[in-house]
């Protein structure tokens, strides 16, 4: 049991250190919120392998991104039309005598 709780805990280990690598090398993305990743649960599954006759024990995670291009787009677009009319309007105001 205790071989298994290590492995248990070294794959924990290496999926947070994926994670944080991921993270930091698509910050620029995530932090725009143009891109999210989504995680799924850890699981542990245990599969029998016909080659060797054993079972494997394997640690799965389904990581997925997101591209937020649409959310971003309209994001973009609303903050363009509040800087349109803020220009629009200090036209308007420095025009006035």
């Amino acid at each position: 049991m205790t071989d298994f709780t290590t492995a248990v805990n070294l794959s924990k280990n290496i999926s947070r250190e994926k994670d944080e690598i991921l993270k930091k090398q698509l910050s620029w993305l995530i932090e725009r919120g143009m891109l999210e990743i989504q995680s799924g649960p850890e699981q542990l599954v245990q599969e029998w392998n016909t080659e060797t006759g054993k079972y494997e024990v394997k640690f799965c995670q389904q990581v997925e991104l997101v591209v937020k291009d649409k959310e971003y787009i309209e994001k973009l677009e609303s903050e363009l039309k509040s800087l349109r009319e803020f220009k629009k309007k200090t036209q308007e105001l420095l025009s006035d005598p």
